[in-house]
């Protein structure tokens, strides 16, 4: 129901949007695009979260790891925060900007409990959800600083939220349930490795300025990400459901040191 109640906020902004392009809102575009990706973000926090840190958590026990990422109020608090940055889109950039603030310090802290270091050392797929929830707190926290220090909302600050967290997670998610449904392993292939790599520099240089050939670059980078992915989860997306068993098929369960805590996520 959560998850429904998100996705209608973002259908009511889309609406906004368009009323606006036919006359019926006049100048309102602006602020339902921005309550829009508020909505999206809100959706990342909640939803986002709890996969990066479930997903890391049944890795770690697969490996027999012990110091698993730590459960704290921060994960109510960080979609909570979030989820005011929607009606905030409303207001003067400054009050915006405290709000965005608050929540992207919120959900750093947050992700500071995740066990970023053992994901980045030990899994390329799990790498991908902490960069885009990174990108998260990074880009709230970045653009509500903007609109505070500076009384308005740079569209660098802005990207590094769509495209790193947005984009970011939504990338991870897709090619960790492509593999998941299709019965095959969580291992990133020479492909998918090359769409969050490209996906990345997107994001970066997007982030740097409003430079024309900036910003063309940027959304080849973009294009060759999901081109890339595409390319990656071809088999899965078109071939046989795999067996347990059978060749890169994947193992059914966890260790059998601590069964109960693989099952949290």
């Amino acid at each position: 129901l959560s998850y429904l109640g998100i996705f209608l906020l973002h259908w009511v902004w889309d609406l906004i949007m368009h009323l606006d392009w036919m006359g019926v809102a006049p100048g309102l575009a602006p602020k339902g695009a921005m309550a829009g990706l508020m909505a999206c973000a809100t959706m990342n926090a909640a939803f986002g979260g709890r996969l990066t840190a479930g997903l890391t958590r049944n890795a770690m026990v697969h490996k027999g790891e012990t110091a698993l990422p730590r459960a704290s109020g921060l994960d109510t608090w960080g979609p909570i925060f979030t989820a005011f940055c929607v009606p905030a889109a409303f207001l003067p950039p400054r009050a915006f900007g405290a709000v965005l603030v608050l929540a992207g310090a919120t959900n750093l802290f947050r992700a500071m409990g995740f066990r970023n270091g053992w994901a980045f050392k030990h899994d390329a797929l799990l790498s991908g959800f902490h960069i885009g929830f990174l990108c998260l707190g990074t880009g709230l926290y970045a653009m509500g600083m903007a609109g505070v220090m500076a009384m308005q909302i740079y569209p660098g600050a802005v990207h590094l939220l769509a495209i790193g967290a947005v984009a970011g997670l939504s990338s991870a998610v897709m090619i960790k349930m492509s593999l998941g449904q299709s019965g095959r392993r969580s291992v990133a292939t020479a492909p998918l490795k090359a769409a969050g790599l490209l996906l990345i520099a997107a994001t970066l240089l997007r982030a740097l300025g409003e430079d024309p050939r900036a910003l063309l670059a940027s959304a080849a980078l973009f294009a060759a990400a999901y081109a890339a992915m595409l390319v990656g989860l071809w088999p899965a997306l078109t071939g046989e459901k795999l067996q347990p068993g059978t060749p890169g098929a994947r193992p059914l369960g966890h260790s059998p040191k601590t069964p109960s805590q693989g099952d949290q996520a």
